[in-house]
């Protein structure tokens, strides 16, 4: 009895001396991010003294800036976002360029950039430029920003895709919507660009169907999406589409010229792809898709029949499978079905 009561004992003892112990433990102290933000208060410049010398996230987005050069060190710095002002140049970052990760001057007057000044952001990942009226673009040289992944160019003026054989190393995404760039575009940025995991092509002036068997294929990449919407392109290749095995993949194409969709049953395709806003021609052609539904990674419930009139703005969903059908054709009705 008395063993029993001093283990009793013995064993309290210990559980106070524990807990005592986590008490007077020093907890790891949450680190506050350092921000200054003067985003949409009408600043034509900058006061540089009120920013504290330790700032990580610098927001002055939606201003009336002209430019921006920091005169100092801000050894902390890894965040500055200065879209929708009135820059007219590349800003001279030059003190912040070992620490700064992301820059975001979307939607401003910038006609160029310059080679020096983007060379000396050497730990940049992610630089939006969209919105702008840049001609060309620089690769970088020296050390460069060799960790750059994701650049947007879209709605500026290039004619062309930048040869980037240095920042091009490490590119996860890519955008280039809202410009000319001619029916190569898709060829160049492969050549280019081996890395990427977005492609960005929308509205482009694309007509001709890609050949995803050029695409790198990776298994062990995160989803590579793929946006084509809001090009001319009138018809897919089910070839083509027969590359998109992996369900990692994911194919946007709205708004295009697409009037109807190959047979895919047959196919191992998995890829999430968006027909939405396409014109399509609800006939026989179609048949298969309203049997196999989902499973071959087409969202049926985006799609809307524009012909045989009577169906025109039906969505696809809502149409009987036996009022697909092509008037005339019922004896090759099993050929239509796998076309």
């Amino acid at each position: 009895m008395i063993l029993v009561l001093k283990s009793a004992m013995s064993s309290l003892g210990m559980a106070r001396l524990v807990a005592l112990m986590i008490m007077l433990t020093p907890w790891p102290k949450v680190h506050a991010a350092i921000t200054y933000n003067q985003n949409n208060v009408g600043l034509t410049q900058i006061d540089y003294n009120s920013i504290p010398n330790d700032v990580e996230t610098v927001y002055v987005h939606v201003n009336a800036l002209t430019s921006i050069i920091l005169p100092m060190d801000y050894p902390n710095m890894t965040v500055l976002d200065a879209n929708s002002n009135l820059l007219s140049e590349f800003p001279d970052l030059t003190f912040v360029g070992e620490t700064l990760i992301s820059l975001k001057l979307h939607r401003n007057l910038i006609a160029s950039v310059s080679q020096l000044r983007l060379s000396a952001l050497t730990r940049l990942e992610e630089l939006f430029l969209n919105e702008n009226h840049i001609t060309s673009f620089p690769d970088v040289t020296g050390i460069g920003p060799y960790h750059m992944k994701k650049i947007r160019f879209s709605l500026n003026m290039l004619s062309s895709v930048p040869v980037l054989s240095k920042l091009g190393r490490t590119m996860e995404q890519l955008a280039f919507g809202g410009m000319p760039l001619g029916a190569n575009v898709v060829d160049d940025v492969l050549a280019y660009y081996p890395n990427l995991t977005m492609y960005g092509f929308a509205t482009t002036e694309i007509n001709v169907f890609p050949n995803f068997w050029l695409f790198p294929r990776r298994e062990e990449m995160a989803t590579t999406m793929i946006r084509l919407g809001y090009n001319p392109i009138k018809k897919m290749e089910r070839w083509s589409l027969a590359a998109l095995s992996n369900p990692s993949w994911s194919l946007k194409l709205p708004l295009c010229e697409i009037e109807t969709i190959p047979n895919l049953m047959d196919l191992d395709m998995s890829a999430s792809v968006d027909l939405s806003g396409n014109p399509l021609i609800c006939d026989c052609r179609l048949k298969w898709l309203k049997l196999a539904g989902s499973s071959t990674g087409i969202d049926t419930s985006v799609l809307t029949c524009v012909k045989p009139e009577h169906l025109n703005q039906t969505p696809f969903d809502a149409v009987p499978i036996e009022e697909l059908r092509c008037e005339g054709m019922e004896r090759v009705h099993h050929f239509y079905f796998f076309i």
